[in-house]
């Protein structure tokens, strides 16, 4: 199992994540090593390759490999060889040759191309290989007239991030969410944190120059006035310049233990109170009518 922690760490993936771990059976699944939702056996795939793993996924997964993980797909690929992202990135590699006598870059024939360029050529079938064993079968109709793994990458990054004027307006629309987002009264830091996560890892996946530098301030303004006070010592006591979003997540979520402990110890103050005074309520004994109709039931209540 060394070789998949050893891979989480380069993809930064946390198996006790249940929406990252996703994407560690997602890799799995790529290289082969795939074999039961619930069961993996590294050993089995390592002696039985000749089989052919199953490395379709199904569509949940698809489409997470191109919304907010998709950085992480091409972490892997470059891992697992950097030529071949250059190849999904910019194309095949031409079966071509300088030819010694002109120095000039000829196209030659399968026939007489050198072991070394065969291997070059053979990269570019292999670029398409690692798209195709994350696709659905659903998925091979749209790329089914694709000659290279550019013209696969390109069509599955317009169909699930839109052209040019679809991926403005998506940029657009988060950006509006970034700019309204609100952390409700009764909602936990982790809630607020995940759905603030959300917005700006895909404004971040759709537009690589959005900055990150105001994620600190923006979160605090977002929070419930109810953490006001906190939110004040936070700005006094650090630099919101360098502070890192994971480090303020973590200060808050320790100050909202320390408000549900307080809130815990005022409810139950508060019912030994009303129990108190219904206690005493009942202990008040009604004067006789004789009494009140005698003294006045001002008097007697004196």
């Amino acid at each position: 199992m060394d070789r998949w922690k050893s891979m989480e760490s380069s993809l930064g993936i946390k198996t006790s994540d249940e929406a990252k771990g996703r994407w560690i059976i997602v890799l799995m699944k790529i290289t082969g090593c795939y074999t039961n939702t619930s069961t993996v056996n590294v050993n089995a795939e390592e002696n039985n390759n000749d089989q052919g793993p199953n490395t379709q996924i199904d569509e949940n997964e698809f489409y997470n490999i191109f919304s907010t993980p998709k950085n992480r797909f091409e972490t892997y690929v470059k891992a697992k060889d950097l030529g071949l992202w250059l190849i999904i990135l910019n194309g095949d590699f031409p079966p071509v040759a300088r030819n010694k006598e002109t120095q000039i870059l000829e196209v030659v024939a399968f026939e007489e191309q050198s072991e070394d360029l065969k291997k070059k050529l053979a990269k570019n079938n292999e670029a398409k290989m690692v798209l195709y064993k994350v696709l659905p079968k659903k998925k091979y109709e749209r790329i089914y007239m694709c000659k290279t793994a550019k013209d696969i990458w390109q069509s599955l990054l317009i169909t699930h991030q839109g052209n040019s004027q679809v991926k403005d307006n998506k940029i657009d629309l988060l950006g509006q969410q970034y700019e309204q987002f609100t952390i409700l009264k009764e909602e936990s830091i982790d809630s607020g944190f995940a759905r603030f996560n959300t917005i700006i890892t895909s404004l971040k996946t759709l537009d690589e120059g959005f900055s990150s530098k105001n994620y600190v301030r923006k979160f605090l303004r977002a929070l419930h006035p109810k953490w006001r006070a906190k939110v004040t010592t936070i700005e006094e006591s650090k630099d919101l310049s360098s502070l890192a979003l994971d480090e303020l997540i973590d200060n808050l979520k320790v100050h909202e233990i320390v408000m549900e402990r307080d809130s815990e110890i005022y409810k139950g103050k508060k019912e030994i109170i009303k129990s108190i005074a219904l206690k005493a309520k009942k202990s008040f004994v009604t004067p006789p009518n004789w009494v009140t109709a005698e003294y006045g039931s001002e008097s007697v209540n004196s």
